[in-house]
């Protein structure tokens, strides 16, 4: 049983930051979303396009398993 967990370390671990790099990206939408809608007409409507751009962009990634694209997009 030590030995099986042993050879699992390492996709629980991969596993783990996939899901933490998504609630962070996730949480970082929703707040984005929610900012956008209670100020949106206070934006300019390029600067209101660009965000919107790039919550899209984050939704499609969100949905994969890839962890370090998450990371990127949210820094990005």
């Amino acid at each position: 049983m030590v030995r099986d967990a042993e050879s699992h370390a390492a996709d629980d671990k991969k596993r783990k930051e996939t899901v933490e790099a998504r609630n962070q990206l996730d949480s970082l939408i929703y707040s984005t979303e929610k900012s956008l809608k209670e100020y949106a007409g206070d934006l300019e409507a390029g600067i209101k396009e660009n965000i919107e751009t790039e919550l899209k962009k984050a939704k499609e990634v969100v949905d994969g398993q890839d962890a370090e694209a998450m990371r990127r997009r949210r820094s990005n």
